[in-house]
């Protein structure tokens, strides 16, 4: 999947380690350290191989460190690496793994270990950039509510305005933070029934999972869930027959 949807990224970002006691990376080795940053950079292509993808980073204090994130999220212990896959250049993460050697952190071993997305824009202000007329400003505020999984409901409304954004990744986004959320089925069914009929088969398959979560509540989309089983995208209808 990675292979299909990234294009070729190579990493650098500047972080500040956190290490207590004052203690430098070059002691930590086989421990566990917390780093944060900004991404400059992203190499995804030793995944393709089933490799481990790598931010390089730059720490403030200056030298390099390398954080290892394997392709085969599913096997390690650590939460959120998914997010990995949806990281760009210029953002804000927080990470914590063992350290392997003096210049180099690895995310999977431990359920101590994770892969955090930062945000430093105020929240009003991403829900407010949903309304921009550019189209990538409104898909980076998308994706970083998705990223945040915001917890504050007060998002959902911007973002059920959000589903009728041209832009097919606006839209996914969108549907798979209501998702996370967990918005009102009375509110969410009838509009994941309508986006059922969206003409990307993305939006429906995502509609689809969506209306598959909120479970019984959602019995009237059984009918239309039907009528996707034949659907020409193999996605949709195995997610439809789901």
């Amino acid at each position: 999947m990675i292979a299909r949807t990234l294009p070729f990224i190579f990493a650098l970002a500047v972080v500040d380690v956190m290490v207590s006691d004052g203690a430098s990376l070059a002691d930590t080795v086989g421990e566990e350290v917390t780093v944060r940053g900004q991404i400059l950079n992203l190499d995804f292509r030793p995944m393709f191989v089933d490799g481990d993808g790598v931010l390089l980073l730059h720490k403030e204090e200056g030298g390099k460190l390398t954080i290892k994130i394997p392709a085969r999220e599913t096997l390690c212990q650590a939460t959120n690496l998914g997010i990995f896959a949806h990281l760009k250049v210029g953002d804000h993460i927080e990470a914590r793994g063992r350290m392997t050697s003096k210049s180099e952190l690895r995310v999977c071993d431990s359920v101590s270990q994770y892969l955090k997305f930062v945000n430093n824009v105020p929240l009003p202000a991403l829900i407010q950039t949903l309304e921009s007329q550019d189209k990538e400003d409104r898909r980076d505020a998308a994706r970083s509510l998705w990223l945040l999984e915001p917890k504050d409901k007060e998002v959902i409304p911007a973002l059920v305005q959000t589903l009728k954004d041209e832009d097919v990744a606006v839209r996914s986004y969108a549907i798979q933070t209501l998702t996370e959320i967990g918005w009102e089925p009375q509110t969410a069914v009838p509009i994941l029934i309508e986006l059922l009929h969206d003409t990307h088969p993305r939006i429906i398959h995502l509609s689809a999972m969506a209306l598959g979560r909120i479970g019984p509540q959602a019995s009237e989309a059984v009918r239309p869930l039907m009528q996707l089983l034949t659907h020409e995208d193999g996605l949709v209808s195995t997610t439809a027959a789901w």
